[in-house]
């Protein structure tokens, strides 16, 4: 995934070495991981009569609870600690958006973190991550516009990360992804529906 950083209207400073980090270990074929084990998983559901995961949040936390950790990151779901910076990774619903800000002025203020940041998929990708529930999700432009309510109220390092997918993925992934995920408990198999091959 690729990883831009913002700064919010009250922040005059740049990312940290340790906020560039993340953007680095986030392009290092995060999306195509979580992408691929989604697919198999997906499949695999299919092929059994079932629906499957609709979404890719799950597999997108798994890999980069992984990856934070590797490389020396504390935290885990989303809420990642090192050095002094602190950084919030949502996929969550749009009802967190305050809660993230909330734990990013205590990290800065309370914690002792020099900065903190917030990231979140833009809208288009939260239709290729969750096509089902993208308008319900934190974005980027959720966030951006939650930061510009509050210029004049909040006064700490922060910056807002918007993530695009970045990884070039395998065809058979790039087309169940394309695909409608329809809700639900089953999904035919064979009778002229889905085939187990």
């Amino acid at each position: 995934m690729r990883l831009t950083y913002t700064s919010t209207p009250w922040t005059d400073q740049v990312p940290c070495d340790a906020l560039m980090e993340v953007a680095a270990i986030l392009q290092e074929g995060v999306w195509r991981q979580a992408a691929v084990e989604f697919s198999r998983e997906k499949t695999n559901a299919t092929r059994a009569g079932k629906v499957g995961p609709q979404g890719v949040q799950s597999f997108l936390n798994r890999t980069i609870d992984e990856r934070m950790d590797q490389n020396d990151w504390k935290g885990s779901q989303g809420r990642y600690r090192k050095e002094d910076a602190w950084v919030r990774i949502t996929f969550r619903h749009q009802m967190s958006l305050e809660a993230d800000l909330l734990d990013a002025l205590y990290e800065n203020k309370r914690q002792g973190a020099s900065q903190t940041a917030i990231v979140a998929a833009s809208n288009e990708f939260l239709k290729v991550i969750s096509p089902n529930d993208w308008r319900a999700l934190c974005s980027n432009e959720k966030l951006v516009a939650a930061c510009r309510r509050m210029e004049g109220c909040l006064d700490f390092p922060l910056f807002i990360g918007r993530l695009e997918p970045f990884s070039d993925l395998p065809k058979d992934v790039t087309a169940l992804l394309a695909s409608q995920r329809p809700r639900g408990r089953t999904v035919p198999v064979h009778r002229g529906g889905l085939s187990e091959e």
